[in-house]
């Protein structure tokens, strides 16, 4: 990968270009004096081009490689161990269409660390990003690493028509995807603080309906859950924490009705001034896929499998 940095190389270009244009200038007006200013100019060529590879920041070699799990790194420490490059995405919440990032490359750094999809038992692993107001999405390992995604450092001078309340979530870092297909499958975290990889059983231990079965309803509803849902809220203490936790002490369709949750999802702010939760549209089979999973960890309390 090179290492240059492109601001230095366009300031060298242009210098270039500028004692050329100079030359010029002395061969058709016999200005001898402007000659004192060609080597000037080439001198801070020269420094400019030495100074692209020193700007250009080598990622750090690991001290170790990932042998067990949970493993969780904070991403301070992991962007040490990623190459700096340009990105452009096809298409970002937050930023728009066709937009070019400087950042780092999730799965390089992964790879840094001993993580790719022939590791053992990577069908079992997933990915949780940890952020600082709660959020903690998750993806399955192996899907995770079929997807170019990248780490976008952000800083003040980033976002500087963003309204404050944003400015303050999206630090410190943002990921986002090179190629979004099914977007609303992907987790796009701000406000980023660190990466963990761990087994779904350990990560979902206690929220998973048991026994477990296999492509039954009560799966396919768990996995929807935490497609959906379970960025934001736990179950059994297990997931985000953005908003509340469903299941204990007590779940939340022992208080709340099919119909009544099924409107709130439709349109949280018309229940809860400045909700959080934006609208979910969800059809039908979806929300009963929700709330029968929902329904069934009743009898999965945390207090009953401790």
């Amino acid at each position: 990968m090179d290492n240059k940095n492109p601001r230095i190389e366009k300031i060298v270009i242009f210098v270039n270009l500028r004692c050329f244009f100079l030359k010029f200038v002395i061969r058709r007006d016999h200005q001898i004096y402007r000659c004192m200013k060609i080597p000037k100019l080439l001198f801070l060529s020269l420094i400019l081009i030495t100074g692209c590879n020193q700007a250009a920041r080598q990622p750090a070699t690991p001290e170790f490689q990932i042998e067990s799990f949970p493993f969780e790194i904070e991403l301070d420490k992991f962007v040490t161990y990623c190459q700096e490059a340009d990105y452009t995405v096809a298409y970002d919440p937050f930023f728009g269409p066709g937009t070019t990032f400087r950042g780092f490359s999730v799965n390089e750094g992964l790879e840094t660390l001993g993580i790719n999809a022939e590791i053992e038992r990577a069908d079992s692993l997933e990915i949780i990003f940890i952020c600082k107001d709660g959020y903690a999405p998750a993806m399955p390992l192996r899907t995770f690493l079929t997807r170019d995604a990248f780490i976008l450092p952000q800083t003040e001078k980033d976002l500087p028509n963003w309204p404050e309340e944003v400015r303050k979530k999206i630090l410190p870092y943002y990921i986002t995807f090179t190629d979004a297909r099914d977007m609303e499958r992907l987790p796009f975290p701000y406000g980023t603080i660190k990466i963990k990889v761990d087994y779904s059983t350990t990560q979902h231990h206690y929220s998973f309906p048991k026994p477990i079965q296999k492509d039954s309803i009560l799966t396919a509803g768990f996995q929807f859950f935490q497609l959906r849902c379970g960025k934001c809220h736990s179950v059994n203490k297990e997931g985000g924490s953005v908003g509340p936790e469903l299941n204990y002490p007590q779940n939340i369709t022992e208080y709340r009705s099919k119909e009544y949750l099924r409107a709130f999802i439709q349109n949280p702010q018309s229940f809860r001034y400045n909700s959080a939760m934006g609208p979910m549209d969800l059809s039908e089979d979806e929300f009963d896929l929700v709330y029968g999973y929902l329904r069934a960890m009743r009898e999965f309390g945390l207090e009953d499998q401790i």
